[in-house]
């Protein structure tokens, strides 16, 4: 098999690169699409803008009320069509591998190795390093619908993951997935989030259907579940509020709501945080429950706190001199961890009488080498283990902390082969499971020696 490696690693470099030529390509030519439509519509708003100026001020109040309606259209258009061309890269991109298996004659034996080669070469790389591998390939699973949430209950016993449109549960037994799951049906289109709340018994989903819903245990194998359409477009995320009974949601619009829910499960919007003017792309929360932080497609970050009557109040727009997108944050104590999208670099940002403030000289760097990446993997915290789990490309970065916000890179980090993959930690920070869109697969992958 040794032997063989140099032959197959060049035919699978040399497939490598003519299918990321082809998917450059692609991406060119929609970037120059969206460059057109994007110098379209700016014509469009110097002419609208032009004949404001030329009428009287009655038409004026009525045109710019037209035009701020065709704005919000055109805005929600074009983020349905960026959708569009993300997923249609996946397809396109499992479409090419698939054609290159089966016209190329050494195909088969390329994708039963491939893996082993990923694996001797990562290992080859932990060895001529002084660092112990910290990880192990424990488990396998294939699932073809699509998963980009999966949760895992307080005593690491269950798994739930998204489906396609439907939702998987899980039993993990001595760090085992067994590969039975019971399948819960209710959501229209793809599952993008899921929570656990207070209780084991309760969860709750979001799709792209723009519905969430609260699942609750009726039986070991039965559950029901009640619906609320909060985001009409669709919903990207959602953090429980344990301390209030808060569900904290956000999707493809700039909104931020605030959900109760009570007897019966039924949930009703108490309150909506609608200070972002464009969609909304990463949310968190402190381990207080205290301060939100959200950031948008505008490049801004901004701080909520909550007063004593449960009320989200708008506290700053933080400064930040990247001028980058930030898809992935979290908070650890006073710290605000936020992921670069253009960088392998996490910017730190510091509370200091009650406002956040950019520290360069704690920034996390990950790579040296930037990478196409998508925002499906969040930035996980585990204070039990003192890890930070950060993802980057086609990269999964384990991090050990060192103290408050210094954090070392203690073994190689984790090669899922692309960008689209979605993962997450148990609880007790010994199992990490990704699943991955290259491989149609579950990785199950033992933390314990952290």
């Amino acid at each position: 098999m040794k032997q063989n490696l140099p032959q197959q690693s060049s035919i699978i470099f040399e497939l490598c690169d003519q299918f990321q030529t082809q998917l450059l390509n692609f991406k060119n030519k929609i970037k120059t699409q969206l460059q057109h439509l994007d110098d379209l519509i700016n014509s469009i708003i110097e002419l609208v803008q032009e004949k404001i100026n030329q009428n009287i001020i009655e038409e004026n109040d009525i045109i710019e009320d037209v035009f701020l309606c065709c704005q919000a259209f055109i805005e929600n258009k074009l983020d349905d069509c960026l959708a569009m061309v993300k997923n249609l890269i996946i397809q396109i991109q499992i479409s090419i591998q698939r054609s290159k298996q089966q016209n190329n004659k050494q195909g088969t034996l390329i994708n039963s190795n491939q893996y082993e080669y990923m694996d001797f070469y990562d290992q080859s790389t932990q060895c001529s390093s002084s660092n112990i591998n910290k990880y192990e390939l424990k488990q396998t699973i294939k699932q073809k619908e699509i998963c980009f949430s999966l949760i895992f209950n307080s005593q690491n016993s269950i798994m739930i993951s998204g489906c396609g449109e439907n939702i998987k549960q899980w039993k993990i037994i001595n760090g085992l997935i067994e590969n039975d799951p019971l399948i819960l049906y209710g959501h229209t289109k793809l599952v993008t989030c899921l929570i656990y709340t207070n209780d084991d018994r309760c969860f709750i989903s979001g799709s792209d259907d723009g519905d969430i819903r609260l699942w609750k245990k009726v039986q070991p194998n039965q559950w029901q579940s009640t619906t609320l359409t909060v985001h009409r477009q669709g919903v990207i995320g959602v953090l429980f509020n344990s301390q209030n009974q808060q569900i904290i949601s956000f999707g493809k619009d700039p909104l931020i709501n605030i959900i109760k829910f009570g007897q019966q499960n039924l949930m009703q919007i108490k309150q909506t945080l609608n200070k972002h003017q464009s969609i909304l792309n990463c949310l968190c929360m402190n381990e207080s429950e205290s301060i939100l932080a959200s950031s948008d497609s505008q490049k801004n970050i901004m701080i909520w706190v909550k007063d004593n009557n449960a009320q989200w109040q708008f506290k700053q727009i933080v400064n930040q001199s990247t001028n980058d997108y930030f898809c992935r944050m979290v908070f650890i104590n006073n710290y605000l961890i936020c992921q670069q999208w253009s960088k392998p670099i996490s910017q730190v940002f510091v509370e200091v009488n009650g406002q956040f403030n950019q520290r360069p000289d704690l920034q996390i760097q990950l790579s040296e080498q930037n990478q196409d990446d998508e925002d499906l993997f969040p930035t996980i915290y585990n204070k039990k283990k003192g890890i930070l789990i950060q993802k980057y490309g086609q990269y999964v970065y384990i991090l050990k902390q060192l103290n408050n916000c210094q954090f070392s890179q203690i073994c190689p980090p984790i090669n899922c082969i692309d960008q689209y993959n979605y993962g997450n930690l148990n609880k007790d920070g010994n199992i990490l499971i990704i699943w991955n869109y290259k491989t149609m697969e579950f990785r199950n992958y033992d933390l314990s020696l952290f």
